[in-house]
């Protein structure tokens, strides 16, 4: 018998969306944290045990875990940037940025978000590939889940 996982902020029980539960928390409690400012937000992206970034409807970086920015070589300071531009997507130029080409309107992870964005539904295990600078096909599986203007993308296997 699966034991009843409950949220690690308010203790109520963890019910699924769309076959997930992400982050260990409910859905109320994930609006409130993202909605705070500072300490709170940083601890709870960080709290995330796979590799995950927030991102806004620009596709620009609000804040990212350090699995994120182990997987990717990134700092803290790359927050602010685009996501294609913080993973070396082969797209951005210097004319350019991610999400301004032509390719962007074919990217997986670009469709992810607006579709998360608009329809506030959370979508669970996407495989999308994007080239990187180096020329090699990147492949990940992204899980998204909308909160308030934002999407939490977190990538998984």
């Amino acid at each position: 018998m699966e034991q009843q996982r409950v949220c690690s902020r308010c203790g109520f029980a963890l019910t699924e969306q769309h076959g997930l539960r992400l982050a260990g928390v409910c859905g109320a409690c994930l609006e409130i944290l993202l909605s705070s400012q500072g300490k709170e937000l940083s601890d709870f992206i960080e709290s995330i045990p796979s590799p995950a970034a927030l991102v806004d409807r620009d596709l620009t970086i609000l804040s990212i875990n350090s699995e994120f920015s182990s997987v990717f070589g990134l700092t803290r300071y790359s927050i602010g940037s685009r996501i294609g531009e913080a993973v070396d997507c082969a797209n951005p130029t210097s004319d350019s940025r991610c999400g301004e080409t032509l390719h962007c309107f074919q990217c997986g992870i670009r469709r992810l978000v607006d579709v998360s964005r608009i329809t506030g539904e959370s979508i669970g295990r996407i495989h999308v590939t994007f080239r990187h600078k180096s020329g090699v096909d990147q492949g990940y599986v992204f899980t998204t889940e909308k909160t308030s203007d934002a999407v939490l993308l977190v990538i998984g296997t």
